[in-house]
């Protein structure tokens, strides 16, 4: 009888020769079902080469020599895996699933493909992903980071070469899981979704680490980062309750969206900071707060300071930059310990409460006021 799955166990770091393609169908077909297990204690190394020939001095092939295993379920268990081969995910559905593993993909080859769905799983554990620098992978995937687990993408795409995903992009990271980048310059196209579930962190590592996303939707979870010369570029980034610690990095947005009473974003005062083209909140009727704390620039082209929003600059400056637009229609700025105010374009609106304690208001020559009787400076 034919079997429908495989399991390849191994107990010490071994490698794998691949002389020719292998997977369905025919006699193959037990490969669209694989497991590669390591056993005993710690992660067990297995390479797999392609070669053109058994005893090939060669191993490691170029892109066009390289041997493809087709299947539509991988499990890498308790594996440190280097792939010099194509995994080819070809069905409808297929799953790709992390079980305190690790994974180098020697391949710039799309090995998911356009028209097919993907599942990737972070099941236990700590996983990482590696590789496939200046790649494109045309398929719909799902991203779930499971409770208690850890995925790192490191040194996956680099810079002028990122590694980039053009189909339906899902990543859902659950309570008590933890999302990094590392090293890493990934694009997950204009169809991506990054939602962050309460208790969650996403981390940014390194330097030169680049993250791009359409939309960013977090909900008392935190942003941390470590390393300089990091950005994280979200189309729009929903935050509720959610704390940001940015050292020598940046948050770059088109539209930042604020709801929650406790939303903080921290640096280190160098050359952190929070850029949005407009800043504003989900919902005016709820109060919503924004701390800023040691943070060297908010950066923002149009601010709308609606009822019940309630900004708070504690050695923190916000800078309106010239051309921009700071429409103050009911809510509050605290200007606190050394920090800014800097306007640089259009202030208008009325309504509002500026409250400068040990801060400064820096408005420039070309500066528009335009205000009405309701404007409270403190």
């Amino acid at each position: 009888m034919q079997p429908d799955s495989v399991i390849l166990k191994y107990t010490r770091n071994h490698d794998m020769l691949v002389e020719g393609d292998v997977g369905p169908p025919g006699l193959d077909q037990f490969w669209n079902d694989l497991t590669i297990k390591g056993e005993g204690t710690g992660q067990r190394v297995l390479e797999i080469f392609s070669v053109r020939g058994i005893g090939s001095a060669k191993p490691y092939q170029e892109d066009n020599l390289r041997k493809t295993i087709t299947t539509s379920k991988l499990t890498l268990d308790n594996v440190d895996l280097e792939a010099n081969v194509i995994f080819k995910f070809d069905q409808l559905s297929n799953t790709l699933t992390f079980k305190d593993s690790k994974v180098y993909w020697h391949t710039r080859d799309p090995i998911f493909h356009s028209g097919t769905k993907l599942t990737v799983t972070s099941e236990t554990g700590s996983n990482q992903w590696k590789g496939m620098a200046g790649t494109t992978i045309p398929a719909d995937i799902d991203w779930n980071i499971k409770n208690g687990t850890t995925f790192e993408f490191f040194g996956a795409g680099a810079a002028r070469r990122a590694l980039s995903f053009t189909g339906q992009n899902r990543l859902n990271v659950e309570a008590g899981a933890t999302l990094k980048f590392h090293e890493s310059v990934l694009d997950f196209g204009s169809n991506s979704v990054l939602t962050l579930d309460p208790g969650s962190t996403l981390g940014f590592r390194t330097s030169e680490t680049i993250a791009t996303f359409d939309t960013l939707n977090v909900d008392g979870a935190t942003l941390a980062y470590e390393g300089s010369a990091i950005s994280f570029l979200p189309t729009t980034a929903n935050l509720n309750d959610t704390t940001v610690n940015l050292v020598s990095g940046n948050l770059e947005t088109r539209r930042l969206v604020l709801s929650g009473r406790h939303n903080t974003v921290t640096g280190d005062r160098s050359v952190d900071y929070l850029r949005a083209e407009v800043i504003k909140t989900k919902d005016t009727s709820s109060p919503t707060i924004l701390n800023a704390t040691h943070l060297n620039q908010i950066r923002a082209e149009t601010l709308l300071l609606t009822p019940n929003l309630t900004i708070n600059l504690d050695r923190a400056s916000l800078r309106m930059l010239t051309g921009s637009d700071l429409r103050l229609q009911g809510g509050s700025i605290n200007v606190d310990n050394r920090g800014v105010i800097g306007a640089f374009g259009q202030i208008t609106g009325n309504d509002a409460t500026i409250n400068i304690d040990n801060g400064d208001f820096v408005v420039g020559e070309t500066t528009e006021l335009v205000l009405g009787p309701s404007l409270i400076f403190l």
